[in-house]
């Protein structure tokens, strides 16, 4: 999350504010629908933003945007009033699901400016999250698509807003690894496969594995740093997940010039590939033609996400970001270059030395070029699993002190929790009465625990008392 964002129902005389406000009314009549306020964005996707949101107190609220809660609907029915906001519901998963009061989520909102295909990608969202459920993947509690005509208007706005386990605290994946953050790489990869595999297992291939994808978060029950898989707007049935293209006969005169124009525009076969480009599969940049013999195959459904994750563990192994230090940018005009040295020259990330043979076997097995030839998602985990320590580039004697210490931070139960406790900090005992306690990220904190230095990204702590100053640990200091 971050502490600079605004407060969902401050409201705001600016105009870009008033206007994203206004643009967010459709998404907060639906969150009233629910008993939710919506607060400050802690996310940016390509086509929703993700919000935290608050459990509304018992008796209803008036909503992060203001105006007259809504009441949901399952049917068409009368035009809504003057100054009441009408929601009807298009669609719905977990229906029965009500917020415990006072409780916090992460609302997904559909981006107003979003269309057709970004409603398509939520209805993606919604199907696919909600039928994989696991530990490592961030948790869907409940959906809706609906149509809502707000108080005093005649036109109907579609919108569609899911609702997720909010993760406190929390980092994507790769701001961990840029900056240089010392993880336990070999249970951040285990976690993913893991996840990867019940995606599979459940019938859905992901589509979209990237380090900014997957979230780290203190796992209790884990007692460490865990990894959560997100996003699931891309995902698509197992047996649906390999992109095809229509072969096309080129025209000719004005019309072979508009076809060379498209395709100039969407890619050589005038189709978009579906993913993230530094993290594709070749058969993401070069579909198979439809109805040949690549495009059928039953070994070489959802293996994209296969190459894809073996990519997110050369990140994890190598502690860069892939692609960019070889010379291909994030955007569009790198597209062309990294397919052809990854689909036309066979090109593959480089593998340092310091990576055992079991993982470096497993690296290529993962990029081989013909899908149906990578392993299973399920048979990866096991490998990875399998592969001894000795594989992992070793740590230094300070990075792992570093990754015991943030062990150590996340074992104690104590402290990622709510009420009175004391805590032995430096020898020196203090005592904290009713105040909330997490772990997070900081450039200007460290903590110090049994004369080890843990490394500030995994080691502060953060004290909060409703808003209110603090006052003082038990002598009075600050």
């Amino acid at each position: 999350g971050s502490d600079g964002g605004s407060d969902g129902g401050s409201g705001s005389d600016s105009g870009a504010e008033g206007s994203a406000e206004r643009a967010l009314a459709p998404a907060d009549a639906v969150l009233a629908s629910m008993g939710l306020e919506r607060r400050e964005q802690v996310g940016r996707g390509s086509v929703a933003d993700v919000f935290r949101a608050v459990a509304a107190s018992v008796g209803g609220s008036d909503g992060a945007g203001g105006g007259t809660p809504a009441d949901a609907e399952r049917a068409e029915g009368a035009e809504a009033e003057p100054g009441v906001d009408k929601v009807v519901v298009r669609g719905e998963v977990g229906a029965g699901w009500k917020p415990t009061a006072g409780a916090q989520y992460a609302v997904k909102v559909l981006r107003a400016s979003g269309g057709a295909s970004a409603l398509e990608d939520m209805r993606n969202e919604m199907e696919a999250a909600s039928r994989v459920r696991h530990p490592n993947v961030v948790r869907l509690l409940h959906a809706r698509e609906c149509s809502v005509q707000l108080g005093g208007k005649r036109r109907a706005t579609k919108t569609c807003v899911l609702v997720l386990e909010l993760l406190t605290p929390t980092t994507p994946l790769h701001e961990s690894i840029r900056d240089g953050d010392i993880l336990d790489r070999r249970a951040i990869a285990l976690d993913l496969v893991r996840a990867l595999a019940a995606a599979h297992k459940a019938g859905f291939a992901h589509r979209d594995i990237k380090s900014p994808n997957v979230l780290l978060t203190i796992g209790r029950r884990e007692r460490r740093v865990v990894a959560k898989l997100c996003d699931f707007s891309s995902a698509a049935a197992l047996e649906d997940s390999v992109p095809t293209c229509k072969q096309q006969e080129q025209s000719s005169g004005a019309m072979g010039l508009l076809e060379s124009l498209a395709n100039a525009l969407l890619g050589s076969e005038g189709w978009r590939p579906i993913g993230s480009l530094l993290w594709m599969a070749p058969e993401m940049l070069s579909p198979p033609e439809e109805g040949s013999e690549r495009a059928l195959d039953p070994a070489a459904k959802g293996k994209a996400d296969v190459f894809s994750f073996a990519v997110v563990l050369w990140e994890l192994l190598t502690g860069r970001l892939p692609w960019l230090e070889e010379g291909i940018s994030d955007a569009a005009t790198g597209r062309d270059e990294l397919r052809r040295r990854l689909v036309e020259e066979g090109e593959r990330l480089p593998i340092p030395e310091s990576v055992g043979q079991e993982l470096r076997t497993l690296l290529k097995d993962c990029w081989h070029e013909n899908p149906a030839k990578r392993p299973s998602m399920a048979r990866l985990a096991t490998r990875l699993a399998d592969a001894p320590r000795s594989a992992w580039p070793t740590l230094s004697e300070e990075e792992e002190a570093a990754v015991a210490a943030t062990a150590r931070l996340a074992a104690a139960q104590s402290i990622l929790a709510s009420g009175t406790f004391t805590l032995d900090i430096k020898g020196e005992t203090v005592v904290l009465d009713q105040v909330d306690i997490t772990l997070g990220r900081s450039k200007e904190c460290t903590v110090s625990i049994p004369d080890k230095r843990a490394s500030r990204a995994h080691a502060e702590l953060r004290f909060v008392l409703d808003g209110e100053d603090w006052e003082g640990d038990s002598k009075g200091g600050d």
